[in-house]
């Protein structure tokens, strides 16, 4: 490639001016890089891609608004390779703590609450996250899978798949399981199902409200 000199007479070496120096700059940028290994030029190339997304959410309301809308949140450092593009809202519920006494300023967890999911309504504005009761469930072999739908405020339906019927005892197992994890207050029907319904990405919800949940906060209300 030819450059020409931006100071007269000279001709070599030439003396370029920005927008060829730039160019030159560039050039030799990618002639170094053919000869990286396969490793640290993805690492160049994902770091890159991080600035222009972040460039992009900075400057332009159209992407930043259609990023938010899926959950992608830019924010890993560039020196994280495992994760090195961006996080996404985790959907996991935590419990803040009080600032960490090292004086660094960045959010402290008291404990992972767990998975986001509908809420439990126990009474008018008044919501607590559904205790399942996973392993009282796990011991009724029969038991393939299972579904909370909180009806009303009186009313839960357990959804079953299971190899045959509940018997009167394991109904009677579940019915005092239920009143002891949600609250006597709830009545429960039981419906058998050959399959349950997924979320888009393949999940069964254990535990669904047909009640409004928009204002629901993360707190515990307790029962009797």
């Amino acid at each position: 490639m030819r450059l020409r000199s931006a100071v007269e007479p000279g001709s070599w070496p030439a003396i370029l001016n920005g927008h060829a120096a730039t160019l030159m700059a560039i050039q030799q940028q990618l002639d170094a890089s053919q000869w990286w290994p396969a490793s640290d030029l993805r690492a160049q190339q994902v770091q890159q891609l991080q600035h222009l997304v972040a460039a992009a959410i900075r400057t332009v309301p159209f992407y930043a608004q259609r990023l938010a809308a899926i959950g992608l949140r830019p924010g890993t450092p560039l020196h994280n390779y495992a994760t090195p593009l961006q996080r996404y809202e985790l959907a996991d519920e935590a419990e803040c703590g009080a600032p960490c006494p090292c004086g660094r300023s960045l959010p402290v967890l008291n404990r992972i609450v767990g998975r986001s999911t509908d809420h439990l309504t126990v009474a008018p504005g008044e919501y607590r996250r559904p205790v399942l009761g996973y392993y009282q469930i796990a011991k009724i072999a029969i038991i393939e899978e299972f579904q909370y739908v909180q009806r009303s405020l009186t009313e839960i339906e357990l959804r079953l798949v299971t190899a045959r019927p509940l018997n009167a005892a394991e109904w009677a197992e579940i019915k005092d399981m239920v009143a002891r994890n949600m609250g006597p207050q709830f009545t429960l029907s039981i419906t058998y199902h050959r399959t349950l319904p997924r979320t888009k990405a393949g999940k069964l919800r254990p535990f669904i409200s047909d009640l409004p949940q928009a204002d629901a906060p993360l707190t515990t209300a307790r029962h009797p």
